[in-house]
Order: structure tokens, then C-alpha cells, then sequence
């Protein structure tokens, strides 16, 4: 999730009623940071990444706004693509949701080969 220190929810609302699709990216951005952070901890070492294979996001979207939704998505992957290069070249799947848990702008999930 979009968290900043592991406290605070930066993006809270759903994109279309509370968001802008520029937030919904710019939140979908963070928690792409924070779920490379996790990586990073539980690997040791960013270079034994050896692809990300896939990114789940699930985003808050107000109703009637589903077409924003890959836009929203594109905060996540041109974060990956920048961080890992060829490496974070990914497949991707998008839920939307009504209401998430703590009200968050997103989630995003990552699923990483690593040597």
C-alpha cells in the first residue's frame, strides 16, 4: 500500500471520487516503492532479482471510472521498468474495487524470480 513510514496512508479514497488519475498513479508509484523495499529486505540484494514476472494491482474505483484503471496501473510498472530495467518487464493483472481495506488508494502485489 501507499504507506509513508510505515504509518500513514498517502493516498486514501477511490480514484474517480476522491482521486485523480494522476493520484491514483502517483499512489500506485509509492506502493510499487514499498513493495520493492519488501523485496529488498526479504532477498538481501536487489541484483538477485532476476525478473519481476508479474504485478497484481488492485486499485479503489469509484464506479463508472474502470477505464482509468490502466492508467492508474502505469504508476506501478513505468515504477518497475525504471528500477529493474529489462528485468522489470512484467505481465499484469488489474482488480477493482469499490471500497478497500483502510480506505487505500491501492494495493499492489509482486510476484519476483530471484536466484
Amino acid at each position: 500500500m501507499p504507506w509513508r513510514d510505515g504509518k500513514t496512508l498517502l493516498f486514501k479514497g477511490a480514484v474517480g471520487r476522491d482521486l485523480t488519475v494522476e493520484q491514483g498513479f502517483a499512489a500506485c508509484q509509492s506502493a510499487t516503492l514499498n513493495a520493492i523495499a519488501q523485496l529488498k529486505h526479504a532477498v538481501g540484494d536487489l541484483e538477485r532479482v532476476r525478473r519481476i514476472v508479474r504485478l497484481e494491482g488492485s486499485i479503489n474505483m469509484a464506479a463508472g471510472h474502470t477505464d482509468s484503471a490502466p492508467k492508474v496501473l502505469n504508476g506501478a510498472s513505468e515504477t518497475l521498468n525504471a528500477v529493474f530495467g529489462e528485468r522489470g518487464r512484467h505481465s499484469r493483472m488489474i482488480y477493482t474495487f469499490p471500497e478497500m481495506l483502510l480506505g487505500t488508494a491501492c494495493l499492489i502485489v509482486l510476484w519476483a524470480e530471484v536466484e
